[in-house]
């Protein structure tokens, strides 16, 4: 049956969205929802059950979108085999709410975004039988995820190779969908910015970046004739702006120095090429806009996932990994080798960028929402 013809009526569904904790869960599960609505109408209702982050609210707030808030203390799964009576109760206490909020709010299907915080939520939703999807951005996924999937029925993926790190029974459920992208990432890629202008942006995660952040610090005190004829943006996510912007200032560079770009999409469409942790939204985002990157993965990141995101990308002549050393001087040695390398070659960046635009999924939100909507129908037939 052909489920873009389903008589669905917008307000009669819901949606329930379960996780979060980072930017990196969170757009994609906003892209799938302007998906969505796109798809089923202004009618439809989302939930987020968050875990009270400040980053969850900003994100979410003034989006027409409800929050509820499950506590859970972060890495449960871990604590638990620490403290098991304690962490066990704390769990059914996050669990009891969960149903609660699932009881009241009836959602046509509940949407896992990976995560300790969507623990709660997909097992609630398994014990009171509603349709489970789950959503995997990482080359490697998360334990919460491996955990959930045996009660999921559909699980979408972003890389080719995510499905052999499930579970066997769950890897029948994965389909390779893409990593969802916000619209207004998908304009501006539909509209290629000129980079006539020489444009590096450094970024850390939603969170920033201490490593990245003095490293870049070092290289413009001692050698700012790297970065002549070139603008920087640089997101710190943190409340080092004054040094590092004094720093940038003092050796005549032009930079705009912010803890946190609200017009992040714009900053990354200027770029010529970008300085970033590969986590795989920021990486989905890039791939779609055509934009090489030097990546720095993460080093202490769950499973490693961010240093096999980064070698995906790398394989394919799409970006150059440097690797943070434990000394600091180390890291900014490699660092500054590999930007010298890629600011010196136009036709280097010129490569990497249309390596990287092969490797976007512009309709990743497209086939993620083809998925809800076929487990919809699966329920109602």
């Amino acid at each position: 049956m052909n489920t873009n013809s389903l008589p669905i009526q917008p307000p009669e569904f819901s949606f329930l969205f379960c996780g979060g904790g980072s930017g990196g869960h969170l757009f994609p599960a906003l892209a799938v929802c302007e998906e969505l609505i796109e798809r089923f109408g202004l009618g439809c209702r989302f939930l987020f059950t968050t875990t009270g982050k400040q980053i969850e609210t900003s994100l979410l707030v003034n989006q027409n979108i409800e929050i509820e808030t499950v506590h859970i203390p972060s890495s449960p799964l871990g604590k638990l085999k620490r403290h098991p009576i304690r962490e066990s109760r704390v769990l059914l206490s996050a669990f009891r709410q969960a149903r609660k909020v699932i009881k009241e709010f009836a959602p046509t299907i509940v949407i896992g975004l990976g995560g300790y915080g969507s623990l709660p939520g997909i097992l609630a939703a398994r014990s009171l039988r509603r349709p489970i999807l789950l959503m995997e951005q990482n080359t490697i996924p998360g334990s919460a995820n491996v955990l959930l999937s045996r009660f999921s029925s559909r699980i979408c993926t972003s890389y080719p190779e995510t499905a052999q790190h499930f579970h066997f029974s769950s890897k029948r459920a994965c389909v390779e969908t893409g990593n969802p992208v916000r619209k207004s990432i998908l304009t501006l890629s539909e509209c290629r910015s000129s980079t006539a202008s020489r444009t590096l942006t450094v970024l850390g995660g939603s969170q920033g970046a201490v490593a990245i952040n003095a490293a870049m610090q070092s290289l413009v005190e001692q050698s700012p004739e790297l970065f002549k004829g070139w603008t920087i943006f640089h997101q710190t996510g943190s409340t080092e702006n004054e040094n590092i912007e004094r720093a940038y200032n003092a050796a005549a560079i032009s930079a705009v120095v912010s803890q946190f770009f609200t017009n992040i999409e714009e900053v990354l469409n200027q770029s010529t090429f970008v300085v970033s942790r590969a986590g795989a939204t920021t990486l989905a985002e890039l791939a779609v806009l055509g934009k090489p990157a030097l990546l720095v993965p993460y080093p202490n990141s769950a499973r490693d996932h961010q240093e096999k995101n980064a070698l995906y990308y790398s394989t394919n002549k799409a970006a150059v990994i440097v690797h943070q050393s434990n000394n600091a001087e180390t890291f900014a040695t490699h660092l500054r080798n590999e930007l010298s390398n890629i600011i010196a070659s136009s036709e280097l960046q010129d490569s990497m960028s249309q390596n990287m635009r092969k490797l976007g999924k512009p309709d990743a939100a497209k086939s993620v929402v083809q998925q809800i909507a076929d487990q919809i129908q699966f329920r109602q037939t």
